[in-house]
């Protein structure tokens, strides 16, 4: 029976604490609603409504890509697929090794390689 009486208060206490902030919540918010009203320059607005800057929609294509790409050229390294053989001193030559001895591929010539090379498509035609 004692456990009973526990939980009861229990929810009691939690039921009072949640009114209490409600209320504390509603004064709070009509006295500053109030304070905000006797200013002079304020424009009257509904209580609900949020202050939202103003921000112009632009009005985007977006069947337009995003980067266009450039024209290529074919004496870049990997241009249309094909291999890619550069002339290395010794430096270079040792931090190619390395990092094929490292992370299991070629690196260095990756790095030389751009990211917007073009690449033959090879795949049948339906």
């Amino acid at each position: 029976m004692r456990i009973h009486l526990r939980r009861c208060s229990l929810i009691v206490k939690t039921v009072a604490l949640v009114g209490f902030f409600t209320i504390s919540y509603m004064v709070v918010e009509l006295s500053v609603s109030s304070f905000s009203s006797l200013e002079k320059d304020h424009t009257t607005k509904k209580k609900l409504e949020r202050a939202l800057p103003a921000t112009k929609e632009k009005v985007e294509d977006l069947s337009r890509p995003l980067y266009i790409k450039p024209l290529p050229n074919p004496n870049a390294l990997g241009e249309w697929g094909k291999a890619a053989h550069l002339q290395l001193n010794s430096a270079e030559k040792k931090m190619q090794e390395e990092s094929i001895e490292k992370y299991a591929i070629n690196i260095y010539l990756s790095e030389q390689l751009s990211l917007h090379r073009h690449i033959q498509d090879n795949r049948m035609y339906e």
